[in-house]
């Protein structure tokens, strides 16, 4: 009959990938020792030559729009001074659509734009998002 491997051994050949869903206990995202450490992705990213660079109110638009989407209300309904838990009532798996939403929005304007998921628990209102974003373009 053939042996069956320990759980240690299929880990140990089989990669695990992790996502954005996937956390510790303390709700964290572990940090695999491969990928760079959170100071070397702090570089503002680059804007194409041929869109110019993105402003404040383009990075709201951009944020008000897609997070009217995934909550299914109206965009003027969302204020730069709306928490997103109390007055959005979003819950973290609507937070992670937004990110995933700006990061898509702005890789066809920008090279490298990524919003790291340690600085996710530091957004709580729309403004926090957009001059996080705005922060991270300049």
């Amino acid at each position: 009959p053939p042996r069956r491997q320990s759980a240690e051994q299929a880990r140990a050949e089989k990669p695990i990938r992790i996502s954005r869903l996937c956390t510790t206990a303390s709700g964290r995202l572990p940090t695999p020792p491969s990928e760079p450490t959170r100071t070397e992705l702090r570089v503002p990213a680059e804007t194409h030559l041929t869109q110019g660079p993105v402003s404040r109110a383009e990075v709201f638009a951009i944020v008000r729009d897609r997070l009217a989407d995934i909550l299914e209300i109206e965009p003027d309904a969302i204020e730069e001074s709306a928490s997103f838990r109390d007055d959005l009532d979003a819950d973290s798996l609507a937070l992670i659509e937004l990110v995933e939403a700006i990061e898509e929005e702005l890789a066809e304007r920008t090279v490298g734009f990524r919003i790291e998921d340690d600085d996710l628990e530091d957004l709580k209102t729309v403004r926090d998002a957009v001059d996080y974003v705005v922060g991270r373009l300049n």
